[in-house]
């Protein structure tokens, strides 16, 4: 068993994926920094309609509580 001290620990061999999981989690965080950035630009759109600013308050409160990742 090897435990943080080990030197082994830290080069251990990477599976065959590990390049397709890197480039999928890449994908998956633009995916979602773009997403939170167009919800953020309809959040901040200045004419507003009182359904509009439901939403934009809906999208803030999500933005702060870290529902969202940015």
């Amino acid at each position: 068993m090897m435990d943080g001290d080990d030197p082994r620990s830290y080069s251990l061999v990477r599976g065959p994926y590990a390049h397709v999981e890197r480039r999928r989690s890449t994908q998956r965080a633009e995916r979602d920094r773009r997403g939170i950035d167009l919800l953020v630009q309809i959040a901040r759109s200045s004419p507003a309609l009182d359904d509009m600013a439901e939403l934009r308050d809906l999208v803030r409160t999500a933005i702060a509580v870290g529902a969202v990742r940015r």
